[in-house]
C-alpha cells in the first residue's frame, strides 16, 4: 500500500537536506504537489526551478523517462530506493544552453534496478519550462527510438548541406542575391532546430553561445530579404511594397533587440514575432502567386507547410501547446520540403530561362513570315558548318531558287496573297529537302538551300524534285506557280561567297533560258556575297 505523499516526503527529508540542500517539507507545501493524484504527474514551481511528481503507476524497472521539452537546463531526478531513502540519480542526459552531457536527442534518465517501482519519483528541472511533458519507455525501445531520430537528423542535415551549397553555387554563378538569402534563411532555421539536440549544442559551443531566439529571428530576417528579392517586391504595388518593408523593418528591429537583451525576457516576444511573420510571409507569397509571378504552385504550398509547422513549433516551445517531438520533426520535414521545392524551382526557373533564351535565339535566326532560317543564320552558322564538313572530307552543295514572275502575283492578287504563297512554298520546300539540310529565305522571293554531305548530282535531283512539286501545287492563283533553280557544289578551298556566286550565276542562266528549270554552275568571275544584287525578273 502507498503511504500518503506527506508522510513519504517527511521520511526522506533528512537525506535530501544533507545530500542536495533541499528541504522536502517545503517542497511538500508547493502548490500543485499538495494534492495527491495517482493517475497523472503533479507540477509545482519553486523560484526558477520546477518540481514534477510522477506517480508510481507509470514507472517500472528498466524504463527510461524522457522529455521532448526544450530549454531544460538541469534535469535532476530523485527516486526512492529499497532501503527506504530518497536519493538523487546522477545519470541523466540534459540539453542545456552550455555544455551538454551525452549524445541524446531528448533529456532523459534510465531507471536503475534499485528503484522502488511502488513509489513515485520527483524531477527537478530548471529553465523557462511550462506544461512539461514526460514519457516513459523501455530502455531498449528508447534506444531504438533515439537511433531512428539520429538517423533522421543525419539525413536531414546531409540534404540540407547539399541544398545550402547548391544555393551558394547558384549565387556565385548567377549573382542573384535571392539564392544567398535563401541559403542563409535555411542555415539559421536549421541551426535553430538543431539547437535542441546535443549535436547542435556541441556545434554551437564556440565562444559566445547563441540562443534559439537569435537563430529564429535571424532566420526570419533572411527569409524577408530572400522573398523581397525573389518575389520582386520592389516592382509590385506601392501598398504591398510598403507593408512588406514595414514588416521587414519590424523584424530587423526585433533582431537587434533580441541580440542585445536578456534572453529570459524575450521568449514571448519572439513567439509573437515568429507567428505573425510566418502568417504575413504566407500571405505575401500567396498574393504574389495569384498575380502570376514566375514560380509554380508548389512554392505557396511549401511556404504554407513551413509557416504552419513553424507556428505550431513556436507555440509548443513557449508552452501554448504541449511539447512534442512530433511537432519538432514536422518542422524539420517542412524546412526540408521548402528547401527542396525552392531548389527545384530554381532549376525549373533556370530551365525556363534557357528555353526562353533558346526561343529568342531561334527567333533571331528565323524569318518571321515563313518560319525558315534567315540571312543571319546563314552568315553565323551555315558557313561555319560548311567549312567543318570540308575538313572532314565531305562536300556541300548549294541551291538558289527564285519564284518566277512573283511581282505579278503581288500586283494581281495583293501582298497578303503574296505572303500566303511564300508561306506555302516554304512548307513545300521543308517537306522536299532533308531535315539535315538548311532551307533559308534570303529575302523577297529568293531562297537558298544548303545540302550538307551532298554532291552535285544529289543536289540536282533534289532541286528537280522541288521544281516539280512547286509546279504541281495549287497556290490558289488560277495559274501554275513555277520556280527557277541554280545548283553548285563546293570546291576544295572555295569560300561561301564564291560558292554563292556560282550558284547564283546558274540561277541567272535558268531564268535566261525560260525559267521553270534547274541549271548547274559553270566557272565565273567571283564577287562578294554581300555585294550580290537581286536579279530583275
Amino acid at each position: 500500500m502507498w503511504r500518503s505523499e506527506s508522510q513519504n516526503l517527511m521520511d526522506h527529508a533528512e537525506y535530501i537536506t544533507t545530500g542536495s540542500s533541499l528541504r522536502l517539507p517545503e517542497i511538500q507545501q508547493l502548490k500543485g504537489l499538495r494534492k495527491f493524484d495517482a493517475e497523472r504527474y503533479s507540477v509545482a514551481e519553486s523560484g526558477e526551478a520546477m518540481w514534477i511528481r510522477i506517480p508510481s503507476n507509470i514507472l517500472k524497472q528498466d524504463y527510461s523517462i524522457f522529455s521532448a521539452q526544450p530549454y531544460i537546463r538541469n534535469f535532476d531526478i530523485y527516486f526512492p530506493i529499497f532501503t527506504g531513502r530518497l536519493t538523487q540519480y546522477q545519470n541523466t542526459e540534459v540539453l542545456s544552453t552550455g555544455k551538454v552531457r551525452g549524445r541524446s536527442i531528448h533529456a532523459f534518465a534510465h531507471m536503475p534496478n534499485s528503484i522502488d517501482a511502488e513509489q513515485p519519483i520527483y524531477i527537478r528541472i530548471e529553465g523557462p519550462v511550462q506544461n512539461p511533458d514526460f514519457q516513459t519507455m523501455l530502455y531498449e525501445d528508447f534506444s531504438v527510438y533515439e537511433n531512428r531520430l539520429s538517423l533522421f537528423f543525419s539525413i536531414h542535415f546531409t540534404v540540407f548541406i547539399i541544398i545550402f551549397l547548391v544555393n551558394v553555387i547558384l549565387y556565385y554563378i548567377f549573382k542573384e542575391k535571392s539564392y544567398l538569402f535563401h541559403g542563409l534563411f535555411q542555415l539559421f532555421t536549421t541551426l535553430s532546430l538543431y539547437y535542441f539536440t546535443s549535436f547542435g549544442n556541441r556545434m554551437y559551443d564556440m565562444g559566445r553561445t547563441f540562443h534559439y531566439e537569435e537563430y529564429q529571428i535571424l532566420a526570419l530576417l533572411f527569409m524577408y530579404l530572400f522573398l523581397y528579392d525573389y518575389l520582386k517586391v520592389k516592382s509590385k504595388g506601392i501598398l504591398f511594397r510598403e507593408l512588406y518593408l514595414g514588416a521587414m523593418a519590424i523584424v530587423g528591429t526585433s533582431a537587434f533587440f533580441i541580440l542585445m537583451t536578456n534572453h529570459d525576457q524575450e521568449m514571448y516576444f519572439t513567439a509573437a514575432i515568429t507567428s505573425l511573420s510566418y502568417l504575413f510571409i504566407f500571405a505575401a507569397t500567396y498574393y504574389t502567386y495569384r498575380n502570376k509571378t514566375r514560380f509554380s504552385v508548389w512554392i505557396p504550398f511549401a511556404t504554407y507547410v513551413l509557416m504552419l509547422s513553424s507556428v505550431l513549433h513556436t507555440l509548443s516551445l513557449y508552452a501554448f501547446l504541449g511539447s512534442s517531438i512530433s511537432i519538432r520533426l514536422m518542422v524539420f520535414t517542412s524546412v526540408l520540403i521548402e528547401a527542396v521545392v525552392f531548389t527545384y524551382s530554381i532549376f525549373h526557373h533556370i530551365s525556363d530561362q534557357q528555353k526562353e533564351n533558346a526561343f529568342l535565339k531561334n527567333q533571331v535566326n528565323l524569318d518571321h513570315l515563313t518560319g525558315l532560317k534567315n540571312r543571319y543564320y546563314l552568315d553565323k552558322y551555315a558557313k561555319e558548318k560548311m567549312m567543318l564538313l570540308e575538313k572532314g572530307g565531305k562536300s556541300t552543295s548549294m541551291i538558289i531558287l527564285d519564284i518566277d514572275f512573283f511581282k505579278s502575283v503581288n500586283d494581281d492578287f495583293g501582298h497578303d496573297k503574296g505572303d500566303e504563297v511564300l508561306q506555302e512554298l516554304a512548307r513545300k520546300l521543308e517537306a522536299t529537302f532533308r531535315k539535315e539540310d538548311s532551307v533559308t529565305r534570303l529575302g523577297g522571293e529568293e531562297f537558298i538551300i544548303l545540302l550538307y554531305d551532298s554532291n552535285l548530282k544529289t543536289a540536282e535531283l533534289l532541286a528537280e524534285r522541288a521544281r516539280s512539286v512547286v509546279e504541281h501545287t495549287d497556290f490558289g492563283l488560277q495559274r501554275p506557280l513555277t520556280i527557277s533553280l541554280g545548283v553548285a557544289e563546293k570546291k576544295p578551298g572555295e569560300t561561301f561567297n564564291e560558292l554563292y556566286k556560282r550558284a547564283d550565276d546558274a540561277l541567272y542562266t535558268a531564268k535566261s533560258m525560260g525559267r521553270n528549270q534547274v541549271r548547274l554552275s559553270r566557272e565565273h568571275t567571283f564577287t562578294a556575297f554581300l555585294d550580290v544584287q537581286q536579279e530583275p525578273e
